[in-house]
């Protein structure tokens, strides 16, 4: 499913959203922390690879079933801008 998005979150935004959770005491909802940015999956993970000295992977081209995660409640009640590009 090579042109199905990727709903990837970094690290540095995990722990981030993590902390402003915490931080501003707001618990209660539910928080699907996912990156902004939704690269598809060969795309992400070609750079991935070739970033890291890996094999290209092979996909194949087609997309089915697939959905986008959104942050909604992220930055309305978090106020928390993702710092790391996918």
């Amino acid at each position: 499913m090579a042109l199905a998005p990727v709903n990837l979150i970094h690290q540095t935004d995990a722990i981030g959203v993590a902390s402003a959770i915490l931080k501003k005491q707001a618990f209660g909802r539910i928080y699907n922390a996912c990156s902004p940015d939704h690269p598809s999956k060969k795309a992400f993970y070609t750079a991935a690879a070739h970033t890291t000295g890996l094999i290209e992977p092979r996909f194949i081209e087609e997309k089915r079933d697939w959905k986008i995660v959104e942050s909604l409640n992220v930055p309305e009640f978090l106020d928390y801008d993702f710092q790391v590009a996918l």
